[in-house]
C-alpha cells in the first residue's frame, strides 16, 4: 500500500472544455468558466481537497471554439501535456460527442453538466457522465404531453444559434 506521504500532492488540475472564442463563446463558454472558477475557488477558501492534504483545484481551460476538431486537439491537449484528472463541458453537443471517444481512450473522466444529445451518453462509454437532462428526453416529454392535451400537430421554434440547431435535428 502506499505511504500517506506519497498520496499527497499541491495541486489538482481539472479541464473545462468549452467555446471560449468563436461566435457561441458569449453564451456557451464564458458563463459556464465562470461557474467552474467559482466552485473551485470555493473548494480552495475552504482548505482544498482534505483527502490530499488540502490540495488546490486548478482549472485548465480547452477551446473548441465551436468546432469539433478544435474540441478535440483541445481534448488530447488537456489529457496529455496537461495532465488534468477530469474534463468538464463542453455545452455544445457537436463538440462533446467526439470528444467523448478521446476522454474514453485516454481514461479520464468526462463530465458533461450541459450539452443536451442523449446519444453523448447513449452509447455506454465508461469515462462519460452526462448529468443533465437530454433533447431526446425534452422532446418525448414535449409531444407526450402535447398528445394529452388533444394536439394533432405541433411547431418547434428555435433560436438561430448552435442549440438551435442541437434542438431542431434532434427534436
Amino acid at each position: 500500500a502506499a505511504d500517506a506521504e506519497e498520496m499527497m500532492v499541491d495541486v489538482v488540475k481539472v479541464g473545462a472544455l468549452y467555446p471560449l472564442t468563436g461566435p457561441d463563446a458569449g453564451w456557451a463558454g464564458d458563463p459556464y468558466i465562470k461557474a467552474h472558477m467559482m466552485a473551485i475557488e470555493e473548494i480552495n477558501e475552504a482548505g482544498g481537497i482534505e483527502c490530499l492534504g488540502g490540495a488546490k483545484l486548478e482549472l485548465v481551460k480547452g477551446d473548441t471554439q465551436g468546432k469539433a476538431e478544435a474540441g478535440n486537439s483541445e481534448m488530447e491537449r488537456l489529457v496529455s501535456e496537461e495532465g488534468v484528472v477530469a474534463v468538464m463541458g463542453s455545452a455544445l453537443s457537436g463538440t462533446t460527442l467526439p470528444a467523448t471517444e478521446i476522454s474514453e481512450k485516454w481514461e479520464v473522466p468526462y463530465i458533461v453538466p450541459n450539452a443536451l444529445d442523449g446519444t453523448i451518453s447513449g452509447r455506454g462509454l465508461q469515462y462519460v457522465f452526462q448529468t443533465v437532462s437530454t433533447l431526446q428526453q425534452w422532446g418525448a416529454d414535449d409531444v407526450a404531453w402535447a398528445k394529452a392535451n388533444g394536439a394533432q400537430s405541433a411547431v418547434i421554434s428555435v433560436p438561430n444559434i448552435t442549440f438551435g440547431a442541437e434542438v431542431e435535428e434532434t427534436w
